[in-house]
């Protein structure tokens, strides 16, 4: 368990269940997202308490399961419930505060088909058990040896779970507070039969809305920023010297850094970084360019390093700072988890440069990332004026399959409960939940946590075409992976206006999307020509020294310090630039990668304003 955790939640258990089976009867399911449980610590069960009862069909088994995409989806709204609870761990129940319910999703199985039979539409494994992790801090002599024994954080507990009855009375308005549960409100014998529970649960009188209130009107005004790239999670294009300066050809990414060289002296460099790279100086030139946000990428590491993990630590500080420079200078602030343990797609930038990414596939990893996304949103809760935006993961690998996208789409539904409720608590965040595309087309997620059901969900999309051989070439299993902008050695070898032309033709789809759509990272620039682009020692496509490329022309005068730069091809960037502002903002906005780099000026904001091709203001 993280430290903060500890100290936040010092006297509670919190659980999570993101995906969970209700059944009173065969024959029909409803399926519960983004269940959210407070429970105080274990106490004794008296002979006559009735409020902790265990029901064996109702036991859930902690392992994970994504929420079936053939169940129908429900437009119910989020409500309190009262739920008991008892650990297996410690065979003693445990008592709970409160509850946290939202129903999604309802199916119904056709007559005389076998509890055990899986089809399309009710999937489900046999006891209609589902499964969980349960993850938290709480005091008492049981919790001390279960935390010495293994990190909540890091280990599932298999917990058995029944539902109750709840009574009408109780149900609170999204405004009142909630009253603490008793014996008397519970009753396992008079549970309500399960289409009656469905009735209650979406009746109108129920059902209450409590819109997202965040820092920044979304929706209605335009998004308009810039990445911090390079700064708290290493990029060895755009900080080539850090790397070169080593002498080992061997460091490509932050993992390395820290391991293949003398820890003081990876310590000091990055210290020396951190505090130099950007400054409260960036952020006033940042906002008298007329934007509003700044995304800020960072990793996991920064809030916790696992054993054998060789990542240096001291980050948080200087996203402090950060968050301190925006609000000085009026600008809003994302915070995106860039990198993962395990890597989400084994691109540089997310920490750990693999040929395979792990993170899908432990779910330790899993849940690790679901509590430093906690750890995110309970650090910035104060500050939602600022911090209007958390992204829970960049660029997870949805092209490497289905296993994947079922393992983001379950981490997605985590993350907003994780985000909105960061405390367990009955009173939603104003924070906005930046969701990736996991490098899928929008018509994957058509409908994907849309309102009125849920509140403050944005898309990010990424939308730099040359970026293809950087992050996807090496690693594609096929050829048929082609999303937006990701058409590889084909958008290289565009010409200027077929880039211009292309980021015209996305309009209509960005514009018709049913989410809050945000371009969080673009470029002006159409060629891989920066160094390291594609990964440190790796050639570019756009001069065929990338393996199996095939040469488009030469990069000489398209990359480095912008005074080598011809007057036609700042002309191009500068019309390139706002064909895609253009786009963008037809959608609900944009964030340029990036801000700054030691080499690569056709990249980056700042040089795009000292070389013309990019507004003074972006309004005009």
């Amino acid at each position: 368990m993280l430290d903060h955790d500890r100290q936040r939640d010092a006297t509670r258990l919190e659980m999570h269940v993101t995906f969970m089976t209700l059944t009173t009867r065969s024959d029909l399911l409803l399926h519960a997202e983004h269940l959210i449980i407070e429970m105080g610590q274990p106490q004794r069960r008296s002979g006559n308490d009735s409020t902790y009862p265990v029901d064996a069909s109702s036991t859930l088994h902690s392992q994970g399961r994504s929420v079936p995409d053939g169940v129908r989806k429900l437009s119910a709204k989020r409500r309190l419930y009262y739920f008991g609870c008892y650990h297996e761990a410690s065979s003693r129940p445990c008592k709970v505060t409160w509850a946290f319910l939202a129903i999604r999703r309802m199916c119904r199985r056709p007559k005389g088909t076998p509890q055990e039979q899986n089809d399309d539409r009710c999937p489900v494994s046999p006891g209609y058990s589902q499964e969980i992790s349960v993850g938290g801090a709480h005091e008492g002599e049981n919790a001390r040896r279960a935390d010495d024994a293994r990190s909540l954080a890091k280990v599932p507990r298999q917990a058995s779970m029944v539902i109750h009855k709840v009574r009408l009375p109780f149900l609170p308005s999204p405004s009142s507070p909630l009253p603490r549960p008793s014996a008397s409100m519970f009753s396992f014998s008079r549970l309500l039969p399960l289409a009656s529970l469905v009735s209650v649960l979406l009746s109108p009188s129920v059902l209450g809305d409590n819109p997202i209130n965040p820092g920044f009107p979304y929706g209605s005004a335009v998004v308009r920023g810039v990445n911090l790239g390079g700064w708290l999670v290493l990029e060895p294009w755009i900080t080539p010297s850090l790397f070169d300066n080593t002498g080992n050809s061997a460091i490509v990414d932050e993992w390395t850094f820290g391991q293949l060289q003398d820890r003081n002296t990876a310590l000091a460099t990055l210290q020396n970084h951190w505090n130099t790279w950007i400054t409260e100086e960036d952020f006033i030139n940042i906002a008298a360019a007329g934007l509003n946000h700044v995304r800020i990428p960072i990793g996991y590491w920064a809030f916790e390093v696992g054993p054998g993990e060789p990542y240096i630590q001291g980050q948080l500080p200087y996203l402090q700072n950060a968050v301190a420079w925006a609000r000085n200078h009026g600008l809003k602030v994302i915070v995106d988890l860039h990198g993962a343990p395990g890597s989400q797609n084994g691109f540089d930038n997310s920490g750990h440069r693999i040929s395979f990414p792990q993170w899908h596939s432990n779910a330790t990893n899993v849940a690790r990332t679901d509590a430093i996304i906690k750890t995110i949103a309970s650090m910035f809760d104060t500050q939602t004026d600022v911090v209007s935006v958390i992204a829970p993961l960049n660029e997870p690998a949805g092209f490497d399959g289905s296993d994947v996208l079922s393992v983001v789409r379950q981490y997605w539904y985590d993350s907003y409960g994780n985000i909105r409720f960061p405390f367990g608590s009955s009173q939603e965040s104003n924070t906005l939940v930046l969701l990736h595309d996991a490098f899928q087309p929008l018509s994957y997620w058509s409908g994907f946590q849309t309102p009125p059901g849920w509140q403050g969900v944005a898309m990010d999309i990424t939308y730099i075409s040359v970026l293809s051989g950087r992050k996807f070439l090496s690693r594609l299993h096929s050829s048929s992976m082609i999303t937006i902008g990701l058409c590889g050695h084909q958008q290289v070898s565009q010409t200027n206006q077929e880039h211009i032309s292309t980021a015209c033709n996305m309009a209509s789809s960005l514009s018709s999307f049913d989410l809050w759509l945000i371009v969080g990272e673009w470029t002006p620039a159409a060629t891989d020509c920066a160094k390291y682009l594609n990964g440190r020692g790796v050639g570019a496509r756009y001069d065929g020294t990338y393996p199996g490329s095939t040469f488009v022309g030469s990069c000489s005068g398209l990359t480095g310090s912008s005074s080598s730069f011809s007057s036609s091809y700042k002309t191009f960037l500068r019309q390139y630039w706002e064909a895609q502002v253009i786009t963008y903002e037809k959608a609900s906005g944009w964030i340029q990668w990036t801000w700054k780099a030691e080499n690569a000026d056709e990249w980056t904001y700042q040089a795009g304003l000292a070389g013309g091709w990019i507004p003074q203001n972006p309004m005009t």
